[in-house]
């Protein structure tokens, strides 16, 4: 993920990121699941910060043995980092909203609607193709699940409304962090970035949403297998994030978008092996015709793969920050 990698072929370094980041993002969501399955603790957004809080600590410990190296915080990176994370906690916060208020198949629908955004914004500001092939692959992911849902779609004007700003706030999200890949700022300072700004912002967020103070004075946070867990998905979300860097920089906004769609396949598998979660007519089509879209994807990219990213247009409006946030600027310690 440095950049002395050009020992690797550029299309052997894109399918190992994609595998990296399906690996760790499926294993973050059966953990979740587990820690909320498994023990009387219902607080997401303090769920949130905790992990934030051990990856962050995992880190600085690193750093401090010599392990990692990366920049201290300062304005300028703040400045152009603070958005991914507001992005990243909206798109959090709206999912759950949503999920309170519409089935899961409608749900499931509108985030492969989502893909469709991204690949559409990609296109528009990046200059990303989006031949034949990508487009039938998109399609057919958002038909199995329009076919696995259809007879479970409910209207909820408020739940629709959270939805809509889901899928808005998740393409920005993942948009932008695809433009910020020419910053100035290793993988390593964009991880430190995200865990830093993201334990206010989850803090915040849990003192907006009443989980303050019940989720930190929780009798399961003395449990040591809470802790553990806890700790546990903390390491993996650390992976995570740069994971998800790694990915976006090797490959493009659409192929991250659809690795995240297609996580849906052993996340159903998995499910129904380690939690007993049905695998019913529904499900098997999602799979089915996730199989499908995957093939026809993996196909459109050996046809025409994935290029270095360049200068996007659309950091003509952020590039001040960009300027600003060259190794110049003397830090602001932490």
């Amino acid at each position: 993920m440095g950049d002395k990698r050009g020992w690797m072929p550029p299309q052997m370094r894109a399918i190992l990121a994609c595998l990296a980041y399906s690996a760790s993002s499926c294993t973050m969501v059966l953990l979740n699941k587990a820690v909320l399955s498994r023990f009387d603790y219902n607080y997401k957004a303090c769920i949130m910060a905790l992990q934030g809080l051990v990856a962050l600590s995992l880190m600085l410990v690193s750093k401090r043995l010599g392990v990692l190296q990366f920049k201290a915080l300062s304005k300028a990176s703040l400045q152009l980092w603070f958005p991914v994370n507001i992005f990243f906690t909206l798109m959090l916060y709206t999912s759950f909203e949503s999920l309170k208020r519409l089935h899961v198949p409608s749900v499931t629908i509108f985030k492969n609607v989502t893909n469709i955004i991204i690949a559409a914004g990609a296109w528009w500001w990046f200059g990303e193709k989006v031949n034949l092939y990508v487009g039938l692959s998109l399609g057919m992911v958002v038909l199995g699940a329009l076919l696995a849902g259809a007879t479970d779609l409910s209207f909820d004007l408020e739940g629709y409304t959270w939805m809509a700003i889901n899928c808005v706030s998740t393409a920005a999200y993942v948009l932008y962090m695809r433009g910020t890949v020419k910053a100035p700022l290793s993988a390593w300072d964009k991880a430190f970035l995200n865990n830093a700004i993201s334990v206010p912002l989850s803090l915040l967020l849990a003192t907006g949403i009443g989980e303050i103070p019940d989720g930190i004075t929780s009798p399961e946070l003395t449990a040591p297998a809470f802790i553990a867990a806890l700790a546990l998905s903390g390491c993996v979300g650390f992976a995570l994030n740069l994971t998800s860097l790694w990915c976006v920089s090797e490959t493009s906004a659409t192929t991250y978008s659809m690795v995240g769609a297609l996580n849906k396949i052993p996340l159903a598998v998995l499910g129904t092996l380690l939690f007993g979660a049905p695998m019913d007519a529904r499900s098997g089509t999602m799979v089915a015709f996730g199989l499908a879209a995957g093939m026809v994807y993996a196909y459109a990219k050996t046809i025409d793969p994935d290029r270095p990213p360049t200068t996007p247009l659309s950091l003509i409006r952020v590039s001040p920050m960009l300027e600003a946030a060259k190794p110049k600027d003397s830090p602001t310690p932490i």
